[in-house]
């Protein structure tokens, strides 16, 4: 090598590495989302600086910290950057506000907060929130002696106005409790009426052997239709707000084994769950039987409970009715349930527009799901009974463990953003369209589930000309042609924007229905516009728009 050649080296390799870092650079800035969404913060009629607003959301619906966060400038106007296609909720952090406007978004957990679907590298503006000076409740919570209850956790109950929905209680303050005082304090709420109360009500799980206290409202009532109704003023506080606790309710246990009917022998790491009389609503526990198949449920205060063993989602082979026991001033000992093997339900998935190994590769641990509904008269409490089964490579599947009922099947997938959608069963041959029952000793298999997936999206918006349609929720819903399948529906963001993803290609019947917000009485919704048709293609977004006509008889928009 010439000294001139080993001169340039340095120079070119510079230029080399130079030349990759810009492209690196490039790149990675063709990649870095641009979308924004800007907006005014207002406390009390005037532009608030210094105001923490972000966006939650985006391509993870499940995240809950968020994509962008900022604080309002001095006239209080904000601008959250760097954000990717998705939708978002803008919440502002102030948990000493409150909304100044009901919010009529029921997507989001949060009162003050507003809904944005946000296009690809779109810039999205005037999302203003308004807030208003949250109102307060304290007050000291004591026992029969007078002596401070500690950690014991206050429920806040709002109460709706005739016609009207309850305030909705601010996400900061989803539990309250005591401090080592006895003393609680609740803010930022809307202006309303409460009821407040501590302890717990009736039968339940405690899972503590410490006892528990029964539920009394304000001020030492148990009668919740006597207890003293709390009327919060905007910004105002209601003190002295105080609950003295009465009797301390000792809780016990409930123990014995789970045996096979039919063998008479114990039965292991079965799960046990506790249901109440007359409802479908069960207890979440954990228990397993042991080896030898006993159990022990400890924390349960007095009351009539259900014992059982549930076989949902492929945790066992085995199921029970319910054994019920009642639970009074003693732990109760020696419960035999006698469990049965499930019911199989067996059959293949086809793809309906798409290759099977094209449709597993694009949903990847595509499940099959059944949804027992319960026979009436089964058990004097109906438990539903739910299972899956992995779909193979074959398209074959299997579900286990369930009870008898009538069985409605789904596919689902563990990614949300990969949707599939059924778009026939049948059983050797015989279309179904309402489900199908299955019965204690009769195995159904044959099943044949005919299914569609796609990348095609709509994305639209509805328009309200003439004025605001308030008290009512608007759902767009679009139906796929000669199918039993609801391709999609989606609810409005704060501009009336909506988008479905996910969609077969096809055409779809797609309108708009209203869904009552406050729960009361309200007045007749105006008619939904007409029905319009959308093909729908793999990879691109159709157009869908909706205009409704709100302007009064007689009056020119």
């Amino acid at each position: 090598m010439t000294g001139y050649a080993r001169s340039i080296l340095p120079v070119f390799s510079f230029v080399v590495l130079l030349c990759i870092s810009t492209s690196g650079s490039a790149q990675d800035a063709k990649l870095k989302p641009t979308g924004s969404i800007s907006g005014h913060i207002i406390v009390n009629s005037k532009g608030a600086a210094g105001i923490e607003v972000g966006a939650i959301g985006g391509d993870n619906i499940n995240r809950r910290l968020p994509a962008a966060q900022t604080k309002t400038d001095s006239e209080g106007f904000y601008r959250l950057e760097g954000l990717a296609a998705g939708n978002y909720q803008v919440i502002t952090f102030t948990p000493q506000l409150t909304a100044a406007e009901p919010n009529s978004d029921f997507g989001s957990m949060y009162s003050s907060s507003k809904g944005v679907l946000l296009a690809e590298a779109e810039t999205v503006t005037d999302i203003d929130i308004k807030l208003i000076r949250g109102s307060v409740i304290t007050g000291r919570v004591t026992d029969g002696d007078n002596k401070p209850v500690v950690e014991e956790h206050i429920l806040l109950e709002p109460i709706a106005e005739q016609g009207q929905r309850p305030p909705r209680l601010p996400q900061y303050g989803m539990m309250y409790q005591t401090d080592d005082r006895g003393i609680y304090r609740i803010y930022g709420l809307p202006a309303g009426r409460y009821r407040v109360s501590a302890g717990r009500s009736g039968p339940q799980l405690v899972g503590s052997l410490a006892g528990v206290y029964q539920q009394t409202y304000h001020p030492d009532v148990t009668d919740r239709s006597r207890a003293t109704i709390i009327e919060l003023t905007e910004g105002g506080e209601a003190k002295d707000v105080d609950i003295r606790l009465g009797r301390h309710d000792d809780t016990f246990g409930i123990s014995g084994r789970v045996v096979d009917a039919e063998t008479g022998l114990p039965i292991a790491s079965a799960r046990i769950g506790l249901v109440m009389p007359g409802s479908s609503i069960t207890m979440g526990i954990g228990t397993q039987t042991t080896a030898d198949g006993k159990f022990t449920v400890d924390g349960v205060t007095a009351g009539r409970y259900g014992v059982y063993v549930p076989s949902d989602n492929g945790n066992s082979d085995f199921y029970s009715d319910p054994v019920f026991v009642a639970v009074s001033d003693r732990n109760v000992t020696d419960v035999e349930i006698k469990a049965v093997r499930g019911l199989t339900i067996s059959g293949s998935v086809i793809g309906d527009n798409i290759d099977l190994k094209e449709l597993l590769k694009q949903v990847p641990g595509l499940r099959v799901s059944a949804n027992i509904a319960p026979p009436g008269g089964m058990t004097e409490t109906p438990i539903r009974s739910f299972g899956y089964g992995t779909v193979g490579g074959d398209g074959s599947f299997t579900i286990t463990g369930l009870r008898p009922g009538r069985a409605m099947l789904s596919v689902v997938s563990p990614d949300a953003q990969k949707r599939a959608s059924i778009m026939k069963v049948s059983i050797n041959g015989v279309g179904l369209t309402q489900g199908f029952e299955i019965e204690r000793g009769q195995p159904v298999s044959g099943i044949q589930i005919l299914v569609a997936y796609g990348t095609g999206a709509i994305r639209g918006s509805v328009t309200f000309q003439g004025a605001p349609l308030s008290s009512y929720r608007v759902q767009v819903f679009c139906r796929r042609e000669e199918t039993r399948t609801v391709g999609g529906g989606a609810t409005l963001d704060a501009r009336g924007h909506f988008v479905m993803r996910q969609l077969a290609p096809g055409s779809y019947d797609c309108g708009l229905q209203y869904v009552n917000a406050s729960g009361g009485p309200q007045p007749r919704p105006p008619a939904p516009p007409p029905h319009q048709l959308v093909n729908v293609s793999n990879g691109v977004e159709s157009e869908l728009n909706f205009v409704v006509d709100l302007t009064p008889k007689g009056v020119t928009p």
